[in-house]
């Protein structure tokens, strides 16, 4: 089984000598435990940059958004912090569509943005949300659901 399910195609590329279990890639990483290795290694890292750098009024705009992909996987695949252009999924996860991507950046821009309490003052905050992000990647979501339910509390009664 593939580490992704793509369309055929240009899209659906994987590295040679990976029996179609990984993605093409800038390393030539061929087996699967490695590239799964290889990119939470690579999401540790700059998810850890990126807590300490975004503020509680950063905007997470289109453009951010992109560049923090392209921070994480940039290294890794050609194709990092472009706009997807075939839809995704891993297994029973299933990323938004395409054609769903532009309403729910939109849908975005409606409420404050989230209030994560990260600050020079409170480092615990960032220690659950590295935390979160972890068992997030290994598709426990539960932590990380919460933490964004308390920024989004947080920003609401802040803006009220």
């Amino acid at each position: 089984m593939s580490r992704y399910d793509l369309p055929v195609g240009d899209a659906a590329l994987y590295e040679s000598g990976s029996d179609g279990k990984v993605l093409r890639n800038l390393l030539g990483i061929t087996d699967k435990q490695v590239m799964n290795q290889t990119e939470f290694e690579a999401f540790v890292g700059v998810q850890g940059r990126y807590a300490l750098e975004v503020a509680a009024d950063t905007r997470f705009d289109a453009a951010l958004i992109r560049r923090m992909h392209e921070d994480w996987l940039g290294e890794i695949y050609d194709w990092a912090g472009s706009y997807r252009k075939v839809n995704v999924s891993k297994g029973a996860f299933q990323w938004p569509p395409v054609a769903w991507l532009a309403d729910l950046m939109a849908m975005q821009a409606g409420p404050p943005p989230p209030d994560y309490g990260f600050s020079e003052e409170n480092t615990a905050e960032h220690d659950v949300y590295i935390s979160a992000m972890t068992k997030a990647y290994a598709m426990d979501y539960a932590e990380l659901c919460a933490f964004f339910e308390r920024a989004l509390a947080r920003a609401l009664a802040s803006a009220s």
